[in-house]
């Protein structure tokens, strides 16, 4: 049995590798982002987000529930099966995955005239139909990156992929930009980066199943999982992310941008964007695709549902150290942030963004309810949480009418979120699942996040007037890196974690101490 392909030494040399291509990608995709912020009009930057909507719609509507399938089988393939029995299924998922991105592409482009009406972007509809290239190039390389490369442990793959892409789209973006920016220069810089990072994952993927699947053979008693049990999971897994997607930001924003015109949604587009992007870099996303493969090989040795639990309360309170003083940042320098980076375009967003932010936080949530009841065997009850959410978009289009505006539709995401949270876990509690929480760490969290903001709102505005020697970068550093360094003292005070959280951070950055061995007297 190859277990040890999960081992904790291959997690932590995976983590590293992750951990330094993120940086990488991130620092790449802000960039690129700010550029295009602060190059396109607003109207054009509005036009843009709906294109960015468009293709993560497109991403979901393709995939099928098979990144959970990937998440759920592909350890369990490495650990038992044959070489060929793991080729058979990294082959079925590629044609099913660029068949299926096919097929949406060429529709969309069938009805393009149609569509880029019905958004408002109808002088746009070259940019729209052009773009469906990055649906599929772009599309097919974010799943295999996701759902083959990341539940395999070879993250740095996956990475290189990724900031080839953005070094070839922000060095585009920042090369044209001299000239001036326009939307049609962004979408041909999309292009020529999603067609180097799908010819690259090719290329990579063909590596990895001639060269890393070599040798093995079928354990004995092993069998591979019906094709049954997978479409169940996948099916299940489908309905919840459909569902979940029609009350979902990108839909909000392409219904807003259908009532009230593409500029006047640029401003939640940029939020949603920068909100993506940080999602893309939490913990709990970083480190999900290291840790799901690694605790569902554990549940499936000791069927333990206590220490699941211990192992997906870790992903999320780890998250929580991340997205709280954020959220503080955001509700105390939000315009000012906002305004940075937008060059001035959007600064009176800032309680958009911070809403945004606090849907991350139970956004972060629903991954961890939805690793359970995938593990457990009861994808169903995602299915069932997703409908609650849908009532966001109902909510969110009435609350536009209402004149709420941006901030009605983050509202409206909020309440969908937590609505649905509440189902999922009465339902796992009725197939005798009793999911509890950290209520002594999580209000140590809540306590520690409220003084925080307490003391920024109090000092931060008079910061200038009580340090006018101190320049303005000196000022932004301080006014981020307060609030920051203050959450991160009251947690080592409050210490919000519980024994097995402490023991398994320890083991995890190796700090650890072994057990001293006995002193044997004479």
């Amino acid at each position: 049995m190859r277990v040890d392909l999960y081992s904790l030494k291959v997690l932590r040399r995976g983590f590293v590798s992750m951990m330094c291509g993120r940086v990488v990608s991130a620092a790449l995709t802000l960039a690129a982002m700010v550029l295009i912020a602060r190059g396109l009009g607003v109207a054009e930057f509005g036009v843009y987000t709906i294109l960015l909507s468009v293709l993560a719609l497109s991403i979901t509507y393709t995939g099928l529930g098979l990144d959970w399938v990937t998440a759920r089988y592909v350890p369990e393939y490495r650990i038992h099966g044959s070489s060929r029995d793991m080729r058979r299924l990294i082959a079925g998922y590629l044609a099913v995955r660029l068949v299926t991105l096919g097929l949406c592409a060429g529709l969309l482009l069938g009805v393009a005239h149609e569509v880029a009406e019905w958004f408002g972007i109808g002088g746009h509809e070259d940019e729209f139909a052009i773009y469906l290239l990055v649906v599929l190039m772009e599309g097919f390389a974010r799943a295999v990156r996701g759902e083959i490369f990341d539940p395999m442990l070879m993250p740095g793959h996956s990475q290189a992929n990724a900031a080839l892409r953005g070094v070839i789209f922000a060095g585009l973006v920042f090369a044209w930009m001299q000239d001036g920016l326009v939307l049609h220069e962004v979408v041909i810089a999309e292009i020529w980066a999603s067609a180097a990072a799908f010819l690259a994952t090719l290329a990579q993927t063909a590596w990895i199943m001639a060269r890393r699947t070599q040798g093995h053979e079928r354990v004995e008693g092993w069998t591979p999982a019906p094709i049954r049990d997978m479409a169940a999971i996948a099916g299940h897994n489908y309905v919840a992310q459909l569902v979940s997607s029609l009350a979902g930001a990108n839909t909000l924003l392409l219904v807003g941008a259908a009532m009230a015109g593409p500029a006047a949604m640029a401003g939640f587009g940029f939020c949603r964007t920068l909100a993506e992007q940080i999602r893309r870099y939490l913990p709990i996303t970083i480190l999900i695709t290291l840790a799901r493969p690694k605790i569902v090989a554990a549940y499936s040795v000791d069927g333990r549902f206590d220490r699941l639990l211990d192992h997906v309360q870790l992903l999320y309170k780890g998250n929580l150290l991340v997205l709280l003083p954020l959220l503080v940042l955001t509700v105390s320098g939000g315009d000012a942030l906002l305004s940075l980076l937008s060059d001035g375009k959007f600064a009176d967003q800032w309680l958009v963004a911070a809403g945004f932010v606090a849907f991350l936080v139970a956004q972060s949530h629903r991954v961890v309810l939805s690793l359970l009841t995938n593990i457990l065997n009861v994808p169903e009850l995602t299915s069932v949480g997703s409908l609650a959410s849908v009532v966001a978009l109902p909510l969110g289009a009435v609350l536009l009418v209402a004149g709420a505006g941006p901030v009605g539709l983050v509202a409206a995401l909020l309440v969908g979120e937590i609505l649905s949270h509440a189902v999922i876990i009465l339902a796992l509690a009725r197939r005798g699942f009793p999911y509890r929480f950290d209520t002594s760490g999580y209000v140590r969290l809540g306590l520690c996040t409220a003084v925080t903001m307490a003391v920024t709102l109090t000092i931060m505005p008079d910061l200038g007037a009580a340090m006018p020697d101190l320049g303005a970068m000196a000022l932004q550093a301080l006014a981020i890196g307060g609030p920051v360094l203050l959450f991160g003292l009251l947690v080592l005070v409050a210490w919000p974690f519980t024994p097995f959280e402490r023991d398994a951070i320890a083991r995890l950055t190796g700090l650890r101490r072994k057990p001293r061995e006995p002193v044997v007297a004479g």
